[in-house]
Parts: structure tokens; C-alpha cells; sequence
């Protein structure tokens, strides 16, 4: 399974991995989870987003602009990050 998803060719953002196990203390017959050593396998999201904001295949399909949507009951309606609060705080 990872051969195949490792041959994908997507995007120009690379895979960072992270080897990670168990710190803390340990009794005297520790579980297999305590004792393994686990890989976390991930992209830099921020690299992730500039790849697609600079592709042509995005350009015109993504709102840049913080905006406010209500629907007919005049209730707020967050469809997406432009449309969220965090939006509007950090806008200038």
C-alpha cells in the first residue's frame, strides 16, 4: 500500500515523515503501543495551500476575500474559511 501511494504523482509538495513513541512512564510489563516506535506521514499545509493558490487549474475558485452569507431565516451561514469568523479577525 505505501509503493502505491508513495508512486502518486500529485502536487509539488513533498512528505515530511516523523518517527514518535511513547515517553512518559512506563509499568513493568508496558502494552506493545508503549514500546513501538510509529511513523507520521504528512505535508507542510501552508506549502500546500501556496501550491494551489499559484495553480492555474484553482485560479477563479476560491474566495480570497472574508465575506458574511445568511440564509432566508437570517441565520449565519459558514460554508467555508472565508466565511468564518477567524476570517474577519485576521483581514486588515
Amino acid at each position: 500500500m505505501f509503493a502505491t501511494i508513495d508512486e502518486i504523482d500529485e502536487g509539488v509538495v513533498s512528505w515530511m515523515t516523523y518517527l514518535f513513541r511513547y515517553g512518559g512512564p512506563q509499568p513493568e510489563n508496558p502494552p506493545t503501543w508503549m514500546t513501538r516506535t510509529y511513523e507520521f506521514n504528512v505535508r507542510d499545509i501552508l506549502a500546500v495551500l501556496e501550491a494551489h493558490l499559484a495553480s492555474d487549474e484553482f485560479d477563479g475558485h476560491f474566495d480570497y476575500v472574508p465575506y458574511e452569507e445568511y440564509d432566508p431565516d437570517c441565520n449565519r451561514v459558514y460554508s467555508n474559511l472565508m466565511s468564518g469568523q477567524w476570517a474577519f479577525n485576521e483581514a486588515v
